[in-house]
């Protein structure tokens, strides 16, 4: 009987914590979205031309030197994002939807980075 009361007390404690920050559970989500769709970016474009001439190497193509640009500029969202948050909490859900669109646009370069040829050595 003690292990059934303790089961449902531990549910309802659980439960109530999670209906109490959902906005921090969408923008952790929302985290990892982004991150995710930008790893996929970066792999389906790896060896490619690239249009971009902020990322694109010497010889116009996405290499290893475009990947520590672009990783460097998504570690810098990731940190000013999670700074504007830490110090503004009310915020976690605007920044969550902002993570989910610009996650969906990198994943809608990704895909169509996926029908690009690669290019000629």
């Amino acid at each position: 009987m003690h292990r059934i009361v303790l089961c449902v007390v531990l549910l309802l404690a659980g439960v109530a914590r999670a209906q109490e920050r959902p906005s921090k559970r969408l923008y952790v989500a929302s985290l990892i979205a982004f991150n995710a769709a930008n790893v996929l970016d970066v792999t389906s474009s790896y060896g490619k031309r690239e249009l971009n001439p902020a990322l694109s190497g010497s010889n116009g193509t996405f290499g290893i030197g475009s990947v520590g640009v672009k990783v460097g500029l998504v570690g810098a969202v990731d940190l000013v994002e999670a700074l504007w948050v830490s110090r503004h909490p009310e915020r976690m859900r605007t920044a969550g939807f902002a993570n989910f669109i610009m996650g969906g646009i990198a994943g809608g370069m990704a895909i169509h980075n996926y029908d690009v040829r690669s290019a000629p050595p």
